[in-house]
């Protein structure tokens, strides 16, 4: 498997290629946005809060926010994998906190809190952040986001999506927790 991965990086290393040269255009709907609606670079990331690599690469993006502060836009597009124990539970309770206004709060919590996201973890979590509780539990047990979750599931399963995180960076395709180089390069591109 290293063996693999050093051939892949190396492929990429030499072609001077960090992100797909093709272009997608990937639908954003009503998915959580951090950013104005402006911005000259929109990245759109399909995520799963309870996979390792898309807990490790959040400090990389908020480091992105953080350097290109207004001219970034980022989209979250959930992309829970099947069998993980809370992986679809952690996406409802961040759109359940995102109804009360504290999405980037409770999407923050939960890349930090990772891999603890069982259903009492995520109401201590939501009345850490301030949350309703009582507005909170009832969306999580009535599962008020199942069709968001499932729709986005659907577009990355139409788009051949099988890793968590996948970027797409003014619709370049970037798959993975890359270090901020990686980001950076395609960014200034």
């Amino acid at each position: 498997m290293k063996k693999l991965f050093l051939l892949v990086f190396l492929v990429f290393a030499l072609s001077g290629s960090y992100a797909d040269e093709k272009r997608y255009i990937v639908p954003l709907e009503d998915s959580p946005a951090y950013g104005p609606s402006d911005a000259p670079v929109t990245i759109i990331e399909f995520l799963d809060f309870q996979w390792p690599h898309c807990v490790g690469v959040g400090p990389t993006v908020k480091k992105i926010l953080s350097t290109y502060k207004g001219k970034i836009r980022l989209i979250i597009k959930n992309y829970p994998y099947k069998y993980r124990d809370y992986s679809h539970i952690a996406a409802e309770a961040s759109l359940a906190a995102g109804d009360q206004g504290k999405y980037w709060g409770m999407h923050d919590m939960l890349l930090k809190k990772s891999p603890v996201l069982d259903r009492n973890s995520l109401v201590k979590y939501a009345q850490e952040i301030g949350l309703d509780l009582d507005k909170f539990k009832d969306s999580l047990d009535k599962m008020k986001h199942l069709n968001v979750i499932e729709r986005d599931k659907k577009l990355a399963v139409d788009m051949d999506l099988y890793n968590t995180p996948t970027f797409f960076i003014n619709g370049r395709k970037l798959i993975g927790n890359r270090p901020y180089e990686y980001f950076k390069k395609i960014i200034e591109e």
